[in-house]
């Protein structure tokens, strides 16, 4: 084994087959190797979780504050105007993106949200 892979550890499976994730990493990463700062860390972020969809944004006074202050940017800074819609066009779609900012020291910084324009579908034809 070449010097600098001594410090790396490899067990892989006997059967590929055995689990559905061929390299799970609770086989190769043990929190009791991590420094108490770092396994602090993981598990505050392993406890805070982001939101899935708007209905479950909207279950949190967090997550509504910050989509509210998002709105009120993009409002703000003239991001969009409203305009009739032309018959021969289709709206475009919009949806929620959520993350949550970590200090280092796995405190939460701030709960992010953004309101993203969807990829439209190119036409098919036939």
């Amino acid at each position: 084994m070449p010097s600098y892979l001594k410090d790396y550890y490899v067990d892989l499976p006997s059967s590929h087959m055995a689990t559905s994730t061929v390299h799970p990493l609770s086989k190769f990463l043990l929190y009791s190797h991590l420094s108490p700062h770092n396994k602090s860390f993981s598990l505050k972020v392993l406890h805070s979780s982001e939101p899935n969809s708007f209905k479950e944004a909207t279950q949190s006074q967090y997550w509504q504050d910050t989509m509210a202050l998002e709105l009120w940017a993009l409002e703000h800074n003239n991001t969009w105007e409203v305009v009739p819609l032309l018959v021969d066009r289709k709206p475009v779609g919009s949806k929620w993106v959520y993350k949550i900012k970590y200090n280092l020291n796995g405190s939460i910084e701030r709960y992010k949200a953004k309101l993203v324009a969807k990829r439209l579908q190119p036409e098919r034809r036939l």
